[in-house]
This record gives C-alpha cells, sequence and structure tokens, in this order.
C-alpha cells in the first residue's frame, strides 16, 4: 500500500537578521510543502497524486550508464572518466570515479562545498493582502540560503568554476524568476552577509539592504529546471581562487546501494557549513514535491541522514568521499527521513543545461519525448558476491505509445519489454523504469536511438531513429 507524507521543500531557508528573531528581516513567505508518495520494497511505483501540499503564509520577514559527474582539474585520478561539455562560451569537464580512483576525506571535500546566498529584490505594498498606495511601497530584500558544491573548474586562468545546486536555492517563488543576485562563501571563507539596512512595518521587519563582504563570490545562473530541481552556477575563476586556490571539484560515484555509508556536506540550518553523517535508506523512489503552485515528481535516494533547512543544493557522499548525491528534501514527520537526488541525475541534468545554455536567456531544460511510457512489469532484488553489493532490477515494459510518435515509427507496442537503449553508440542498459527518463535528458536534436527489447520472448532492435524537433519538449 501507498502511503502519503507532507515533508518540507524549502531546504533553503530565509537569512536572518538576527538570531534572536528567527527567520526575521527577508522573506515574507512561509514554508513550502511537499508530498511524498513512497514506493514499496525500494521499487520505482507510480506516484499519486495524494493531498496537495499547503503553502503557509507568514508576516515574518524572514541505472546504467551514467554520463558521469564532475572532476577535480589538479586530481591524480588519471583513471577516472572525464566527460566534456561544451555549448556556446562554455567548455565544462567533470569526473566519475572508477574502482581505482583516489579516494577523498572529509576534510577534502569541504574544499568543494559553499553556502549559496538568493537575492532578489522585490517591492512592498504592491500586491496581494499589503496593497499600498505608492508612496507607502518600499524595495526590500528577500533572501534565503542554501547550499551547492563545485562540480568543474576551468583550465584556463581566466575561466569559470562551475556550481551545482538545488533550483528551488536560486528560485524566487513569489516573483516566479531566478534570484536578481547569487553568491557563494567557500567553506573556511568569512560569510560576511548582513543586513545593512531595514524597515520595520506593524510587527515585520524588511531587509532594505544587504552587505556581503569581500569573500562572497559573485555567480552567475547558467540554467536548470525545477522539474529536476537542478541549476548550474558559475563564477570567475579569479574570483574564487583569491578565496582559497586550493579549491577542487567533487568526483562523481559509478553506483551507490542501500546500506552504503552517507555524508551530507551543507549549510545546516544556516548556520554555515557543517558534516552530518547517515546512510542510504532506499535507493530509487518517487516523491511527489509541492513548490509555490507547481506540484512534480522526482526521483530520489531516501536517507536516514539528519539534515536541516539550508541542506538544499549540499553534496551527499559515500565512504570514499565520492559524490552519489545532492540533498534536497526531508520529513517534517519522521526523524531522519530525508532526500537527494542521485548523482546519475545530477550529471544528466548538468549536461542538458550546458547542452542548452547560450548567452540569449535559454536557460531551460529539454528533454527528448519518444511518446511512451513505461512500467513495472516485474522486480527482482540481485545480490553481487564479487562486490558484496546488491540492487533492485526491473523488467521494464512499455504501458502506452502514443499515435504518431517515434516510439511507433520505430514498430514498439505497448508490453514490449525494453532491455537497453543506445543513444549515438552508447548503449544503456534499462533495468528501472527512471532510466528511461534521464536518458531522455540526454538525447538531443539529431541524436541517433534505438531500442532493444524483447516481445513473447524474442530479442528484437529497433531500426535507427534521429531525434528531431518535434520530439523536444521543455521541462
Amino acid at each position: 500500500m501507498k502511503r502519503v507524507w507532507k515533508i518540507i521543500l524549502s531546504l533553503a531557508i530565509v537569512f536572518s537578521i538576527s538570531a534572536v528573531t528567527l527567520l526575521a528581516g527577508c522573506s515574507d513567505t512561509g514554508d513550502s510543502y511537499i508530498n511524498i508518495t513512497a514506493g514499496e520494497s525500494g521499487t520505482d511505483s507510480e506516484s499519486s497524486s495524494g493531498s496537495s501540499g499547503s503553502s503557509e503564509a507568514t508576516d515574518s520577514t524572514g541505472s546504467s550508464n551514467t554520463t558521469g559527474d564532475s572532476g577535480n582539474s589538479s586530481s591524480d585520478s588519471s583513471s577516472n572518466t572525464i566527460t566534456s561539455l561544451t555549448a556556446s562560451g562554455l567548455n565544462v569537464e567533470y569526473e566519475v570515479a572508477t574502482s581505482s580512483s583516489d579516494t577523498y576525506s572529509v576534510a577534502e571535500n569541504l574544499l568543494s562545498v559553499v553556502t549559496v546566498y538568493s537575492d532578489t529584490q522585490r517591492t512592498y505594498g504592491s500586491s496581494g493582502s499589503i496593497m499600498q498606495p505608492s508612496s507607502n511601497m518600499f524595495t526590500y530584500r528577500d533572501v534565503s540560503t542554501g547550499s551547492g558544491v563545485i562540480f568543474s573548474i576551468d583550465d584556463d586562468n581566466d575561466g569559470y568554476v562551475y556550481f551545482v545546486t538545488c533550483y528551488h536555492v536560486v528560485y524566487n517563488e513569489d516573483e516566479e524568476q531566478i534570484a536578481d543576485e547569487i553568491y557563494v562563501y567557500l567553506y573556511g571563507s568569512v560569510d560576511g552577509a548582513e543586513a545593512t539596512s531595514t524597515k520595520r512595518v506593524g510587527s515585520t521587519t524588511y531587509c532594505t539592504a544587504m552587505n556581503y563582504g569581500g569573500d562572497a563570490i559573485t555567480c552567475e545562473y547558467v540554467g536548470g529546471s525545477l522539474a529536476e530541481d537542478v541549476a548550474v552556477l558559475k563564477a570567475e575563476k579569479q574570483d574564487v581562487l583569491d578565496v582559497n586556490d586550493s579549491v577542487r571539484a567533487v568526483t562523481f560515484a559509478e553506483d551507490y546501494s542501500v546500506g552504503d555509508d552517507a555524508v551530507a556536506i551543507g549549510n545546516y540550518a544556516g548556520a554555515g557549513i557543517s558534516v552530518t553523517k547517515g546512510s542510504v535508506a532506499v535507493d530509487s523512489e518517487k516523491i511527489d514535491l509541492t513548490f509555490g503552485s507547481t506540484t512534480n515528481e522526482y526521483k530520489v535516494m531516501r536517507l536516514d541522514l539528519n539534515i536541516y533547512g539550508g541542506n538544499s543544493g549540499g553534496g551527499l557522499f559515500d565512504a570514499n568521499g565520492y559524490y552519489i548525491g545532492m540533498v534536497n528534501a526531508m520529513s517534517t514527520v519522521y526523524t531522519n527521513y530525508t532526500f537527494a537526488i542521485p548523482a546519475s541525475k545530477v550529471i544528466d541534468s548538468i549536461e542538458n543545461i550546458i547542452y542548452y545554455y547560450t548567452d540569449t536567456n535559454e536557460y531551460d531544460m529539454y528533454t527528448a519525448d519518444l511518446g511512451l511510457t513505461v512500467k513495472v512489469a516485474g522486480s527482482v532484488y540481485v545480490y553481487d558476491e564479487t562486490t558484496d553489493t546488491g540492487c533492485i532490477k526491473e523488467e521494464v515494459a512499455i504501458a502506452s505509445v502514443t499515435t504518431g510518435s517515434a516510439a511507433e515509427s520505430m514498430g514498439l507496442e505497448t508490453g514490449d519489454i525494453i532491455t537497453s537503449i543506445t543513444v549515438d553508440g552508447t548503449e544503456y542498459a534499462v533495468t528501472r523504469t527512471f532510466v528511461v527518463e534521464e536518458i531522455g535528458l540526454i538525447s538531443f536534436v539529431d541524436s541517433v536511438v534505438t531500442v532493444s527489447y524483447t516481445r513473447s520472448g524474442t530479442a528484437y532492435t529497433t531500426s535507427e531513429y534521429t531525434v528531431t524537433t518535434d520530439c523536444i519538449v521543455s521541462h
């Protein structure tokens, strides 16, 4: 039986003017809540809609192959898989660990993590229940804070450092826009963010001016999507090195398993970077997150781990120090019942964001929709004695095929069991339903796709299909 919980989405928290006035001064919004539908026995069950999460207003101002992960430009792990991404004005590399890779301690990973501040200018009295005459209106700063990690560092001194964080960390729900200003602080630097001017209206205090101090690093938003809750930022490399010339990019793990150690490094409770430890409880499940008026389904891993507001976007690492996910949600009902976006989905999102990046404000993510849906036809847990690890493997069946779609032109039918999908020569084993969705993120216009499947016990492979613009949809 499926169960539904209400959990809090905004692990990014609003900035406090002082420790005494909790969440005071910089936001007139309350917490955003999410609904979760838990998969049974760790499988990817279909999500029920559940009851819609409420948004409580307050006057407080306050898989198979993966495409890899980001790497350290100065790493000695030459055996790691290095992936290069190129877009308009960007050439980004990231690194994925192999079995012979170096390992990293928590202390080393502190060189990769950052605190993120998002600052949006808003106008008091311009909308809602506080409509005011123009003479009473004033602008104020709506500031929230979360976490992030460095995933790539350009080799060129005049290049960039790239960060990945949660989309909801840098998105202002009320203004329905990315924050006007985004800053990051490296671990160990001086977090100088402070309200330098305030205005009090009734019992509410608003930030009217902020100072971020000399160690704040200005970031540019590269792209992202609320549908994936992933966003990419970049900063001038020299600006980062001026604060700490020893920074490194994370190394992404190839995989993870239930029971693995999990170390979260993030801006816990908005009080600065700290470390908490736990374990992977469920390797994959679907949850429904409601952010403002938008509800999306997300594929996440569940953790037995203590996190809090401000951890959103922070790195989740295994015992070897490899990045296995990005923290993004927690339960408000159960202790240490928390969630993270798996590294494979973060990687695919990064590739998609970089691919579609342009210098003309094309900041969205897109996915290739071949016109089919899938379902779980069978599921089994498989244990590997050689690695002492295990994973769930699903039999992924086609649930529907859209008339006139790419899937129909490839000859696919309802009931076919998909075994693998090949994109531009790389074959991805389809052992979980979510793999089909993730492949859509790394399939672009002119990508050549084939699908291997079984029908009535006989194996087939479709003819090649070249992705067209008709298949590409905003995500």
